[in-house]
């Protein structure tokens, strides 16, 4: 479309600023900015009649207020309260989606916005791009055109400040943002999508380097995709690795070395343990699970207590800017300490792979095994009511979620939700756009 459009098109500023707002530069701390946003919004895009699924809702603030008392009751420790709390804002993009009555809200779209959010999208996809490049040209130069390794760190699109590299998760949350949105624009609009902005994204995707995140695609795709669409896959997947052994033959070999030792992990559970820090986690969390298993199948050990993304900020040294402490005895005894080991490991040592925490084992200890499968469950079904996936494109979802689940805290980086979460408020249903055609 012309660029005449985007200058003087009130609709698409009107969507695209919000969506590039959420990710303009990386910062916990807006956190708090960004879940007023989020409630604006919701009331916002429903005309201020709330679309809110009623029995979904009771539940999650049946299960907030419980948590709460568990949290406090367990630890011994009214200042629980507040790592529990913190636990639920970063989900709270996830607690929106699962509570937002899609059916209704697909009423309430206007059939426009499917035209609409393609443009917005593509801006999107396009901005994060250009981003990136304008991120790695000062990189590019320095490391001699060389793409192996480190060099992936440094892109993170709009979550980071131009030619500023600080070491945070900018560069995951980027990574991570990206794939969900990516794989939505292609699912959604399929034969219509931009083919050289796919391309380029899919390489910006690549040259980033978060191999666990590109690996879990690769292993969702496999278990969701339908037999016709096997020799798809089979081709992108030599396309991804003639791109890792050409531009990242070290990172090529890394990445099977430590598939390697996964896979031999698994064979036993001393060999699990060896598996650096990850490993001691796991079988740290295993443990845990058998010592107290009506708490981690039932009702959890408190919000933000155990090994979570809130649990790590109490400790006062994952954000340097937040400047309380607050860490429950599990979390001291079978993270924390892993944690701190890693701080002061080897650089080549402190890869997300090594990570002691992730988020599905955090919130089993945190919000017990019952709670986190009915979780799930709700959040497969809102896919599936909001119309815009397929069965295939849902359970592709459910299984990469689950995969990165287990590397890193991820469910709780809220932007990326939030983003995910924006899209699907703003896209109409495919059976509202089938009326229409």
């Amino acid at each position: 479309m012309k660029f005449k459009y985007f200058l003087t098109n009130k609709l698409f500023w009107k969507n695209f600023l919000p969506l590039i707002f959420i990710s303009f530069f990386y910062k916990p701390e807006m956190l708090f900015f960004l879940i007023f946003y989020e409630l604006f919004l919701f009331i916002k895009i429903s005309n201020k009649k709330l679309p809110i699924n009623y029995i979904t809702f009771i539940y999650l603030a049946l299960l907030i207020i419980f948590n709460l008392i568990i949290s406090i009751y367990i630890n011994n420790s009214i200042y629980f309260m507040f790592n529990t709390l913190l636990f639920f804002l970063f989900i709270s993009p996830i607690i929106f989606l699962l509570i937002t009555n899609f059916k209704k809200l697909n009423n309430i779209i206007p059939i426009n916005n499917y035209y609409v959010m393609k443009k917005v999208i593509e801006a999107y996809l396009f901005v994060q791009i250009i981003f990136s490049f304008i991120n790695s040209l000062k990189w590019v130069i320095k490391f001699h055109f060389n793409f192996d390794v480190n060099f992936g760190d440094i892109i993170a699109g709009t979550f980071r400040i131009p030619f500023i590299f600080t070491p945070d998760s900018a560069n995951v949350v980027f990574v991570f943002t990206m794939i969900l949105v990516l794989y939505m624009y292609i699912t959604y609009y399929g034969k219509n999508i931009n083919k050289t902005l796919v391309f380029f994204s899919i390489f910006i995707i690549f040259l980033a380097s978060v191999n666990h995140l590109i690996l879990a695609v690769m292993i969702a795709l496999l278990l969701s995709i339908s037999y016709k669409s096997l020799f798809k896959f089979v081709l992108f997947f030599i396309f991804v690795l003639i791109l890792y052994k050409l531009l990242q033959p070290d990172n090529f070999f890394m990445i099977i070395k430590r598939v390697i030792l996964i896979l031999h992990s698994f064979s036993s559970f001393e060999n699990l343990s060896k598996l650096s820090y990850k490993g001691v986690y796991i079988v740290n969390f295993i443990n845990d699970f058998k010592n107290h298993a009506i708490n981690f199948l039932f009702i959890g050990m408190g919000g933000g207590t155990y090994s979570s993304r809130a649990a790590l900020f109490f400790t006062g040294e994952y954000v340097h800017a937040f400047p309380f402490k607050n860490i429950s005895e599990y979390m001291y005894h079978n993270t924390y300490y892993l944690w701190q080991e890693l701080l002061h490991s080897p650089h080549w040592l402190q890869g997300a792979f090594n990570y002691p925490y992730g988020s599905i084992f955090s919130f089993i200890a945190e919000l017990g095994l019952v709670n986190v499968f009915i979780i799930f469950v709700l959040f497969f079904y809102q896919l599936k009511r909001k119309n815009i996936f397929s069965f295939y494109d849902r359970k592709f979802i459910i299984i990469f979620l689950l995969l990165i689940g287990m590397v890193d805290n991820y469910y709780e980086y809220f932007q990326a939700f939030f983003v995910f979460y924006y899209c699907l408020l703003k896209l109409p249903s495919k059976k509202e756009i089938y009326k229409y055609e």
